[in-house]
C-alpha cells in the first residue's frame, strides 16, 4: 500500500464518520419522536372518547413494528366493546409481528364465546 493509497483510505474513513454522524444526528430525533408518539397512543386507547380510541388504535395499526411498546395496552383494549378499536388493536399486534407475542392467549380467549 502506497502513501497516497493510505491518505484516500482515511479521507474515506472521514467521510464515512462525518456520513454517520449525520445520519444520527437527523434521524435520532425522529426515532424519539416515534416512541414518544407509542406512548402518547397507548394511553388515548384508554381514552373515554371513542373517536379518540379509534385514532389510537388506527395509529398503532399504521407504525405497525414500531408499536411494540404499546403491545401491553393493545391487549387491553382487545376488550373494547367499539368493533373498529377491536379490530385495528388486533391488526396493529398482527403487524407488530413476534414482538406481540404475549397477546396470543388473550386473542385465543377472545375467539371463546363463553
Amino acid at each position: 500500500m502506497n502513501r497516497y493509497t493510505c491518505r484516500r483510505t482515511s479521507a474515506g474513513a472521514r467521510f464515512l464518520r462525518h456520513s454517520l454522524c449525520l445520519l444520527l444526528t437527523t434521524f435520532a430525533p425522529l426515532v424519539a419522536a416515534e416512541t414518544d408518539e407509542v406512548a402518547d397512543l397507548a394511553t388515548r386507547l384508554s381514552n373515554s372518547d371513542l373517536g379518540d380510541r379509534r385514532a389510537a388504535a388506527y395509529r398503532l395499526a399504521e407504525l405497525a413494528e414500531a408499536a411494540a411498546p404499546a403491545v401491553p395496552a393493545l391487549i387491553k383494549a382487545l376488550k373494547d366493546e367499539d368493533e373498529q378499536v377491536w379490530f385495528q388493536s388486533v391488526t396493529a399486534l398482527a403487524l407488530i409481528g413476534p414482538a406481540a407475542s404475549e397477546a396470543i392467549d388473550p386473542l385465543i380467549a377472545d375467539l371463546d364465546p363463553d
